[in-house]
């Protein structure tokens, strides 16, 4: 009975997870406003907006990025899947796409082919490389800046397409290094 239930909830979320997928879509398509919407080139759903940057995640690195992109006037819309930081990023005046990133519909509504450059600042390494290789292959002149945790993730997310990879532990390590050398008179 075990087995046989264990079966039938595979088969089940095996038939269910592409309406959730098909859900999710219609949940983002609702969650912006019409002015986002349309442009004479972008497909029904996609933000209307041009040469803009993409910021993959709204956490400090996003948000303080969104902060200085919003105030010199360049355009740019958050991709984001959780709720509270959804909230905060259209507080703050963002264009919000809700979704995975690691999808190429979800980096198509945000405009990706009319974008500049992409921003992947999140904590998550997996989808943090599939949405280099994803980005890389959708918009190969794309303009990609990785934040991560680790200087060994450097080399492998450059070989999948990242442009920029700037390691979280290396900059620390060069702010603290500089306080010290400043505050010794070097």
């Amino acid at each position: 009975a075990f087995v046989a239930y264990l079966v039938g909830t595979m088969m089940a979320g095996a038939l269910i997870f592409p309406a959730g997928l098909g859900a999710l879509d219609r949940l983002a398509r609702r969650t912006r406003t019409e002015s986002e919407l349309e442009t004479e080139d972008a497909e029904p759903g996609e933000l209307a907006l041009r040469e803009h940057v993409v910021v993959v995640g709204y956490g400090v690195t996003g948000s303080n990025l969104s902060r200085v992109l919003k105030s010199t006037h360049v355009p740019f819309c958050v991709i984001e899947l959780n709720q509270a930081m959804i909230r905060d990023a259209q507080a703050a005046g963002a264009h919000v796409v809700l979704g995975d990133a690691a999808r190429v519909s979800i980096l198509r509504h945000a405009g990706i082919e009319r974008a500049s450059a992409l921003v992947v600042a999140i904590n998550d390494p997996q989808a943090t490389r599939r949405i280099v290789s994803i980005a890389r292959a959708a918009c190969p002149a794309l303009h990609i800046v990785v934040r991560t945790n680790y200087v060994s993730e450097l080399e492998d997310l450059s070989r999948r397409g990242a442009n920029v990879v700037v390691p979280a532990d290396f900059e620390a390590s060069v702010r603290i290094f500089s306080h010290v050398l400043e505050e010794l008179g070097v």
